[in-house]
């Protein structure tokens, strides 16, 4: 028995020789293997902070046995248990770690976030604490015995950028805190900074981290009851909402002042996003543009149908221009990093390849609107799925800048924001549901009749769409329809070469607010139509006279002199009621001129006015004195409450 038991020693002997055998690390850790595992038995250095390493020998650390007083921070990485470390003041521990034996007043990190940096050592100033990220800082215990302490800019070569939320838990002798100006912080520790009266520098990087907190409780006290993810501060998303404020100050609006996207701004910065948002606001008063902001922020982003589920957010706030009437501005921008699908204006995107696709629509659409890009990805082209959603989709209206090329279906027109539309450029779309007609709404503040519905056998064009007046027919508008017929406003006309075309082909009826319709040309004067079919017509005869066809005639011109000559009861001559000359209406309609001509002339007897197109055709037909040829030609007719008054007008460009 005695034998049996002394060999079962020995070999217990021999085992801790040859297996159990405590090693050094070159860092000054000893430990010891077993079992394909390591154990952390001590620490021999001189550092007072220790770097604990995954694995020793191939073999993953476990446990940390003990640490000696004299190591003041530590750093575990995940599923590594610690049992003991008196002279302890930090602890940053990974995922899975069991930690006991630690003294109290250790600030403790448990797989901490400290927003977006992942440290990779420690390091020791002065008393204070420091994880190094990269070539950043965080700030995670301030000197036990500082009664004042102010964070530095940097440290070891690395930025201090963020405080962790128990940097403070030991300092019980500190009276007062100061912040540098590019940090971001715990928000659990807002309300030491009140009890110690923390300065935080003004309009700075830190201060927008402060408002970006109180902004994001604002919103989750909002989103409550709701399945929206909790939003939390973003140091990225505040950095890039604090160099706007300098951008918004100099250009106002959500376009940089270099003409680059504000999303740019995010990848500029290196900021992680799936989708993103922008948020701009401006006032004369700094707190009451802080709360409207937020409030407008935490309604907006409470709503469980907006097309963003915003995870993060980031806020700044600051001075813009001085001489502006609102010189406080405040930028925000929301954002995930884990959406990709959304829905808005009735379509839905995939996010593909960095690329928001269009799937499918929410219900049968006529028009669809793909801007260029949209909460910060490209716009891509439209999968045959979204067609097939839509079967009697009418009008892709594409954004300004968009660099897709779609292919949709026969008898589905594609038209892009920003385009000439024959009047002014083309900004919105619109289609009537009962007949497919396609209007696009102009730059000149109205609507302009685009295309008729295939399916129609005339065409009945209206003369306002939500109270903005359609003013204007595209000279194309009727080449894929088969009508007889046009319905046309009084307020309404179309380019004047299209004129001998429209009345030689179609019938056309003229109807006025009142809804009431006339056909015979002599009962037309008040109207675009009879403007712009004398307009044509004098052109035709200056052309004649002259024997070529250097004069062509303008819509706008047209709309100039018919602006004349309905001033021309109130006051005749050249003189305008407003004191300014005939001219000033090239400025008010944006016509640019060189030199220009103006004729008027009034009838008491309408049957008087057909000599009108010969007389103002030999004014303008002959080369002026300067050497220039009038090239644009317009006529406006008016009838007054006892004459017809017509002007007629001409420019070189």
């Amino acid at each position: 028995m005695k034998r049996t038991r002394i060999a079962v020693l020995l070999g217990c002997a021999l085992l801790m020789l040859t297996g159990c055998g405590d090693k050094t690390t070159e860092d000054g850790l000893t430990y010891r293997t077993a079992d394909g595992e390591a154990v952390i038995t001590g620490y021999e250095g001189e550092s007072s902070v220790a770097i604990i390493p995954s694995e020793l020998d191939g073999c993953p650390v476990v446990t940390v046995e003990t640490l000696p007083d004299t190591v003041e921070a530590a750093l575990l990485p995940d599923g590594v248990d610690i049992e003991g470390g008196s002279g302890l003041r930090c602890l940053v521990a990974g995922e899975d770690c069991a930690l006991s034996g630690l003294p109290d007043g250790c600030a403790v990190y448990e797989d901490a976030d400290f927003s977006g940096l992942e440290l990779e050592g420690l390091y020791l100033d002065s008393g204070a604490v420091f994880g190094l990220a990269g070539d950043s800082a965080v700030l995670l215990a301030v000197p036990e015995s500082a009664e004042l302490y102010a964070v530095p800019d940097e440290v070891n070569g690395c930025a201090v950028r963020y405080m962790g939320a128990s940097a403070l838990d030991g300092a019980e002798a500190l009276t007062s805190l100061t912040l540098n100006s590019e940090m971001g912080f715990a928000a659990e520790l807002l309300d030491d900074f009140e009890r110690l009266g923390a300065d935080i520098p003004e309009y700075s990087v830190t201060a927008d981290y402060k408002i970006t907190i109180e902004a994001a409780e604002a919103i989750n006290a909002a989103r409550a009851g709701t399945d929206l993810p909790e939003i939390a501060p973003d140091i990225g998303l505040v950095r890039a909402a604090h160099q706007r404020i300098a951008e918004l100050g100099e250009v106002y609006g959500f376009t940089r002042p270099d003409g680059s996207s504000v999303y740019d701004l995010l990848d500029e910065l290196g900021v992680e996003y799936t989708l993103a948002t922008g948020y701009n606001h401006r006032d004369s008063d700094y707190a009451n543009m802080l709360k409207s902001m937020i409030d407008y922020m935490a309604e907006n982003e409470s709503n469980p149908e907006s097309a963003l589920m915003s995870e993060y957010i980031g806020l700044a706030a600051g001075l813009g221009d001085d001489a502006s009437e609102y010189p406080y501005v405040m930028s925000g921008y929301v954002a995930s990093r884990t959406q990709t699908t959304l829905t808005e204006n009735l379509v839905n995107y995939e996010l593909r390849d960095g690329r928001l696709v269009p799937v499918s629509s929410t219900t049968a659409l006529l028009s669809a609107v793909f801007p260029a890009e949209q909460y910060g990805r490209e716009v891509a082209e439209p999968d045959a799925s979204f067609y097939e959603s839509s079967p009697n989709l009418r009008v892709i209206q594409l954004g300004e800048g968009s660099a897709i090329d779609p292919h949709p279906p026969e008898g589905c027109a594609v038209i892009r924001t920003g385009d000439d539309a024959g009047y002014g450029t083309i900004s919105g779309v619109y289609v009537v549901s009962n007949n497919s007609d396609i209007y696009v709404l102009s730059s000149k503040d109205c609507y302009i009749y685009w295309d008729c519905g295939s399916g129609n056998d005339s065409a009945n064009i209206l003369r306002e769409i939500d109270g903005v007046p359609v003013r204007y027919i595209r000279s194309s508008a009727f080449d894929n329809a088969d009508i007889d017929t046009i319905m046309l406003p009084d307020i309404c006309g179309f380019e004047p070469d299209c004129a001998d075309l429209f009345a030689s082909k179609y019938k056309i009826y003229v109807y006025n607010a009142d809804i009431e319709t006339v056909t015979d040309p002599g009962e037309m004067i008040n109207t675009e139509y009879m403007s712009v079919r004398l307009s044509s017509q004098l052109c035709d005869e200056i052309n004649e006279l002259r024997g070529s066809d250097s004069i062509r005639s303008s819509f706008e011109l047209m709309l100039a002199a018919e602006v004349l000559a309905s001033e021309q009861e109130e006051l005749f001559g050249t003189t305008r009621p407003s004191g300014e000359s005939w001219s000033s209406i090239f400025s008010e309609r944006g016509v640019d001129w060189d030199q220009g001509r103006i004729f008027i002339k009034s009838f008491t007897d309408i049957t008087e006015a057909s000599s009108f197109i010969e007389q103002t055709a030999g004014k303008f037909a002959p080369v002026q004195e300067a050497g220039h040829s009038f090239e644009l030609t317009a006529i406006g007719a008016f009838m007054g409450s006892e004459k017809l008054y017509l002007c007629a007008l001409a420019i070189t460009e």
